[in-house]
């Protein structure tokens, strides 16, 4: 029997709307709490390629809710791109996966996004969303976004119908300051695993019978309190964004030269240096960090632990040091132990 003959079976999807599912190309960004779970539905469902796009490797506090880890991925420091693709290979192999150990930018995206139908969002700061958002916007893709903190969720479908974007709903980001993280505030497995949940539903629906079968809504559940909230996104975007009206998409704008950025609620900064830029060779820092610290080499990082500090390298010269928020000193730090 047809793996997809309980799917295939409903009337909202059918054998036709299975065969769209199958031809699709989805690009999931992050595959954290959010991102894992819908990896997974996607999978499970028959989407025929997917690519996994995720900066950052498995830990163990990542366990309680991001359901395609184990801890034996934790233990090795696996990328979480590379371990959710095995992890979904084994669950199905007849799909493609492109697994991509990478940090979304304005200078990647147009490469790393340019052959996908739709985005699934599973990242946890505003500016990547920001990114994602203007892409979408820009070149007419659908863009399900999804957020989940504490026992609350939102999911909000951007689609290329006119409908207000993400920009237009929330024209600025939350402060560092206030933005709560899962770090700070907490999270509920059960929360997001729901928010992944209806952005799988939102993508199968837009895959299956278009934009129309969507609403412009803003869905907001309190999972704990069982609180629902439907809002409609005219009503909440008071005015449309400058990408909206005028084709201005500020997130897409390249940045030159090292880029730093604080890694909100995880005491952390993350280093991307300008691309091109020489760095020491890979084995040898490694060899070279063994004198001065504790030292984990990985498939596609190494980690050392120096003093208060934890550096984490990968191939393309990537650098999270954690133990500060202070970009500052986290550029020094680089400098000390990096070298360029």
């Amino acid at each position: 029997m047809n793996r997809y003959s309980r799917q295939s079976a409903l009337t909202q999807i059918g054998d036709e709307g299975q065969k769209k599912i199958a031809s699709a190309r989805v690009a999931i960004v992050g595959l954290g709490a959010l991102g894992s779970v819908s990896a997974q539905l996607c999978a499970r469902a028959g989407i025929g390629f997917l690519k996994l796009i995720d900066r950052d490797i498995v830990e163990k506090t990542n366990l309680q809710r991001q359901v395609l880890f184990t801890e034996s991925d934790a233990n090795e420091g696996r990328a979480k791109s590379t371990a959710s693709k095995d992890h979904l290979q084994t669950i199905n192999s007849e799909i493609k996966i492109e697994a991509v150990l990478e940090d979304l930018r304005g200078e990647n995206i147009a490469e790393l996004l340019r052959d996908v139908d739709a985005v699934l969002d599973g990242t946890d700061n505003f500016e990547t969303r920001y990114l994602i958002n203007d892409f979408a916007v820009k070149n007419k893709i659908p863009y399900i976004y999804g957020g989940a903190i504490e026992t609350r969720s939102m999911v909000y479908s951007v689609l290329p119908d006119g409908r207000p974007c993400l920009r237009c709903l929330f024209p600025q980001a939350p402060t560092a300051d206030s933005a709560q993280t899962c770090d700070r505030s907490g999270i509920l497995a059960s929360a997001s695993h729901w928010t992944a949940a209806l952005q799988f539903t939102q993508l199968v629906r837009y895959l299956t019978q278009g934009a129309a079968s969507i609403e412009p809504v803003l869905i907001q559940q309190d999972v704990w309190s069982e609180e629902v909230k439907r809002i409609q996104a005219a009503e909440f975007a008071a005015e449309r964004c400058e990408g909206c009206r005028n084709g201005i998409f500020a997130a897409l704008h390249s940045q030159s030269g090292t880029q730093t950025l604080k890694l909100c609620g995880r005491n952390a900064v993350q280093i991307q240096p300008e691309p091109g830029q020489g760095i020491i060779s890979w084995n040898s820092l490694s060899e070279r960090w063994k004198d001065r610290g504790q030292v984990l080499v990985g498939t596609d990082f190494a980690r050392a632990t120096f003093e208060h500090y934890e550096l984490t390298l990968f191939k393309n010269g990537r650098v999270i040091i954690k133990g500060t928020e202070d970009p500052a000193l986290a550029r020094s730090l680089y400098a000390r132990w990096v070298g360029c």
